[in-house]
């Protein structure tokens, strides 16, 4: 199986998973697959971009809540790499962008690594802020 044939299965196991609710039931996560890369152009003159270098396979938000109503959002990207998938420069430099700027790019080789990693996060940024 090609890692980019198990994108549908972690969307909906991460967006699904009953630790990553919100006191009113809704999911606190966010995911659609993202594409990087090149297509070439309808009358084959060219090659046309489509997406930021860097960029993990499945971007979208983490929703944090600290009371019911009392809410933030945090922009997140997952990377999925399966077998002996690396992470490349271009992922490692996003990566550290991201967090700096206060982002959550997480590198995961399955959905519960996943879960995992983004309930440690939902903990941190609640010790960060106090809550």
């Amino acid at each position: 199986m090609r890692e980019t044939d198990t994108y549908g299965d972690y969307i909906v196991g991460i967006c699904t998973h009953p630790w990553l609710r919100l006191h009113d039931g809704s999911q606190a996560v966010n995911l659609q697959r993202r594409f990087v890369g090149a297509t070439l152009s309808h009358d084959g003159s060219h090659m046309l971009r489509h997406g930021e270098t860097g960029q993990a396979d499945l971007c979208g938000g983490l929703v944090i809540e600290r009371l019911p109503g009392e809410r933030i959002e945090v922009r997140l990207e997952v990377e999925v790499k399966t077998g002996n998938g690396r992470v490349s420069k271009q992922q490692e430099a996003r990566r550290a962008a991201f967090g700096r700027r206060g982002g959550i790019y997480l590198v995961v080789c399955s959905i519960d690594d996943a879960v995992s990693q983004i309930t440690t996060q939902i903990r941190n940024i609640q010790a960060l802020f106090g809550w």
